[in-house]
């Protein structure tokens, strides 16, 4: 014979409960189970829980605008994953860069950002590069990640949109520099151009 679980509100919660009593809290939509200690609650009520706002993002306009971290812990010479959550404002003309790091002024230097086919890409100058498989949409959010790892000629990196692999580059050589120059965010290090343009 099927059970019905109690039902409660918040506020009438027993004040000696047993190990094991469980109710339905009805203000909440909350299944909540007594351990002996603490209340667990096992939320149900996805509509509590609205989108979340975009209130703290930082915005480029395409133009002008960057931002830059100086720490040479963070050089990234390999083994390593970068993440972000972004939304592109309109199309890129040749490359778009998130995020910039590496050595300009020999030509070794990273990009993680945008190739002109709107893909999500990582650009290892003078050593290998790796295109996204799918074409993103403007004014959309995406998650997207890159990882690169290995050694020698078998460094491996992977490009992941919304937790999906996306692209993969096998075996190559990742350059390495000499001094860390820093890294820019919504532009390139190369030539101090190619600007990203949105969240």
């Amino acid at each position: 014979m099927p059970t019905t679980i109690p039902s409660i509100t918040s506020s009438t919660r027993p004040s000696s409960p047993s190990a094991g009593d469980a109710y339905f809290e009805t203000n909440t939509n909350d299944y909540i189970i007594y351990d002996g200690s603490n209340w667990r609650t096992y939320e149900s009520d996805e509509a509590r829980y609205p989108e979340i706002s975009n209130s703290l993002s930082a915005f480029f306009d395409g133009t002008d605008d960057s931002l830059s971290a100086n720490d040479s812990s963070l050089s990234l010479q390999t083994n390593f994953s970068i993440a972000c959550w972004f939304n592109r404002g309109s199309g890129v003309a040749s490359w778009d860069a998130l995020v910039s790091w590496g050595e300009a002024s020999s030509g070794k230097y990273r990009a993680f950002g945008f190739n002109a086919n709107n893909n999500l890409t990582f650009n290892a100058f003078g050593s290998g590069y790796d295109s996204s498989g799918q074409t993103l949409s403007n004014s959309t959010w995406y998650h997207g990640v890159l990882t690169v790892s290995g050694s020698g000629a078998n460094v491996v990196a992977k490009v992941y949109v919304n937790g999906a692999l996306d692209s993969t580059v096998d075996d190559f050589t990742l350059n390495t520099y000499s001094s860390y120059g820093g890294h820019l965010f919504g532009r390139s290090t190369y030539g101090g151009s190619e600007y990203y343009n949105g969240h």
